[in-house]
């Protein structure tokens, strides 16, 4: 396929190159068993987990990434829903690498619940969509620690005076 095709002219070229896949789909490092979900969540996860290893062992310092699997354990041990269907829109906000976990966790949950959803850099959503919202939506607030946490935090009390749900993970 097309990704094979660029994988291989890349190594062609010279690059330095590492293919992340599912077990047994032939790439140099693998996450997890094939999925039967269209949405692909726990492969997502995986492959996540994967570069994060990746990059620690370059030199990156992303703290403690063998308490990862425990810390997803107990979230989805958690009675659900975390997060209750709102009547308008799910908005996810997250700073630094969690304002792509945003924009991923919003394409997930469209994908497998079919609720309207965005995800956006934290900034980027206070200085625009944030005047929006209402007592009819949610917000999902990823707060990773970090230089951004004390601003995300004040975006997530913001959001609470105008009535719209905060939820804080």
């Amino acid at each position: 396929g097309y990704t094979a095709q660029m994988l291989g002219r890349a190594r062609d070229a010279g690059a330095a190159t590492v293919s992340v896949s599912a077990i047994g789909a032939g790439g140099d490092v693998e996450t997890v068993a094939p999925e039967a979900s269209y949405a692909y969540t726990s492969s997502h996860t995986a492959a996540l987990l994967r570069l994060a290893q990746i990059a620690t062992a370059l030199g990156a310092e992303l703290g403690e990434l063998g308490e990862i699997p425990d810390r997803v354990a107990a979230v989805l041990a958690r009675p659900a829903p975390l997060v209750g269907e709102p009547r308008r829109l799910l908005e996810l906000i997250g700073a630094g690498p969690n304002a792509w976990t945003a924009q991923e966790g919003a394409l997930k949950v469209r994908e497998a619940s079919y609720v309207a959803a965005e995800g956006l850099n934290a900034e980027q959503f206070f200085h625009g969509p944030s005047v929006a919202l209402d007592e009819r939506d949610t917000l999902v607030v990823l707060d990773g620690g970090g230089p951004m946490a004390a601003r995300v935090e004040s975006i997530a009390a913001a959001v609470e005076v105008t009535g719209a749900g905060v939820v804080r993970f």
